[in-house]
């Protein structure tokens, strides 16, 4: 799905991309996309240093696993969107109204050619269609229900704690 998605987007954005990877465990995938793409950058994920440090400095942030990664951005504002295969994709049921709006937001994506062209079609414009009232009200209401922030550690922790007594 990553040299598919890469594949599908403009040439002149294939030049702009950067992809960041775990040095962890198998590189065969990194291996595969640096011999097929030359031109793409590569950024080692630094366990000192905590994800959205690095995707700050991005337009736009693509993962490819609804994971802790893309809650957090969500969570934080930075413009983020998920790429991912259907069987790898799994919400509870009690949680997937929430996921479908951000699905009908062309925030969480199944289909690799409808990504790319939404990439395509709105790299020139991200902060229009991210920072948007309306998008900007679905992601909220998200991360509201789904990745909210409890602030201070200590007190969320006590009163997790407190609610189980």
């Amino acid at each position: 799905d990553i040299l598919n998605l890469i594949k599908s987007l403009n040439k002149n954005l294939q030049n702009k991309v950067t992809l960041k990877y775990n040095t962890q465990g198998s590189n065969y995938i990194t291996d595969e996309i640096k011999k097929r793409f030359k031109q793409l950058n590569f950024i080692k994920t630094d366990l000192k240093k905590r994800g959205f440090e690095l995707s700050c400095n991005y337009k736009l942030n693509i993962e490819t696993v609804n994971s802790t990664g893309f809650l957090e951005l969500l969570s934080l504002n930075i413009p983020v969107i998920l790429v991912t295969n259907k069987k790898f994709y799994n919400v509870e049921k009690k949680y997937q109204k929430y996921f479908n709006v951000l699905i009908k937001s062309n925030i969480i994506f199944f289909d690799v050619k409808k990504a790319s062209n939404f990439i395509n079609n709105n790299i020139n414009n991200l902060d229009e269609w991210w920072f948007n009232k309306n998008t900007q009200k679905k992601i909220n209401n998200f991360c509201e229900n789904i990745c909210k922030y409890e602030g201070d550690l200590d007190d969320g922790f006590n009163r997790i704690f407190n609610e189980i007594r």
